[in-house]
């Protein structure tokens, strides 16, 4: 547990870590983010890689015995690419576990492996496709961040900035007590990570308010006096949410309009590496066609994205 010096929360600091590794690169980003815990004491990092070949299930040309040997050649020289990268980045404090999957889907994989085994935080370079606005795509990272059952950190190929501000996105006005405590956690995380990396935590609610220029059928509505209270609203719950943390005033933001533009208008704005945001899993053809929030903030966003879950998540 770290004990946030000026302020009352608790959270626990990540100790047991699960990094994603897609591809044998020169430079794996998930990986060194990863690293950056260890100053905060020792940790465990399992490096997790899915591999497949589907030319392997062709049973009408290979025989059981040779899709088997071939089957290990895939995964040991995964395995052997996975060892090259702990040995490089061996540290006294940093406990490695190299496991190798056969499996076709890496996000699956991911979600299985969660399931059965527990972690702290599961890192995972952004996929290239992260960005698609195609309802019919799934991406492998939209599939985490709806069903990986630990909090998920995605990263980009940039490195680290030590100045770069960690931006939090809430939503003060939730009734629902899951959601509220969803926020606190939010809040304590980006300032654990604040804390940690020496820098600014700032916090962000985004809210839709009446437009004063739309047609009404209701001429005693003064649009003009809603919309105030509407902000006024938003303001004042966001000092209640804050008010167990702590904020300089220049570092808390409500904004009018969707969080898909406004976030990362934000994000852009203050400098921040990372935003820190709840996500809720959802299924079928909701998820498919309207995705979630996090879903359609990331798409929008040119930085890092931590995503936490409700402590009752369940696929």
């Amino acid at each position: 547990m770290t004990d946030e010096s000026n302020g009352a929360q608790l959270m626990k600091t990540p100790q047991k870590l699960l990094v994603v590794i897609t591809r044998e690169k020169p430079f794996q980003p998930a990986l060194d983010r990863a690293l950056m815990f260890s100053r905060g004491g020792p940790i465990e990092i399992t490096l997790f890689s899915a591999v497949y070949e589907p030319a392997l299930e062709l049973t009408a040309i290979l025989a059981s015995n040779e899709r088997k040997l071939l089957r290990n050649e895939y995964i040991g020289q995964r395995q052997k690419y996975l060892e090259k990268l702990i040995k490089e980045k061996a540290q006294a404090n940093v406990a490695f576990h190299p496991v190798v999957t056969w499996h076709k889907k890496t996000a699956q994989a991911v979600v299985e492996y969660t399931q059965e085994n527990e972690f702290d935080l599961t890192i995972k370079r952004i996929s290239s496709d992260a960005n698609s606005q195609n309802p019919f795509v799934t991406p492998v990272d939209w599939h985490l961040l709806r069903f990986c059952h630990s909090p998920l950190l995605l990263v980009r190929d940039d490195s680290w900035k030590e100045d770069s501000a960690i931006l939090a996105a809430v939503c003060p006005t939730t009734e629902c007590t899951e959601h509220q405590k969803l926020n606190h956690d939010i809040i304590e995380y980006s300032q654990y990570l604040a804390e940690m990396l020496k820098t600014e935590a700032h916090v962000v609610n985004t809210h839709v308010s009446p437009a004063l220029d739309a047609p009404s059928d209701f001429p005693n509505i003064d649009l003009k006096k809603l919309k105030s209270k509407v902000n006024q609203f938003h303001n004042e719950k966001m000092q209640e949410l804050v008010a167990k943390h702590p904020y300089g005033d220049q570092h808390i933001h409500v904004v009018e309009g969707i969080p898909e533009e406004k976030i990362p208008a934000l994000a852009t704005r203050i400098g921040a590496q990372l935003v820190v945001m709840g996500t809720v899993g959802r299924t079928g053809l909701t998820a498919a066609f309207m995705g979630n929030t996090a879903e359609r903030v990331l798409a929008q966003l040119n930085c890092e994205v931590l995503a936490l879950k409700p402590d009752n998540f369940e696929v």
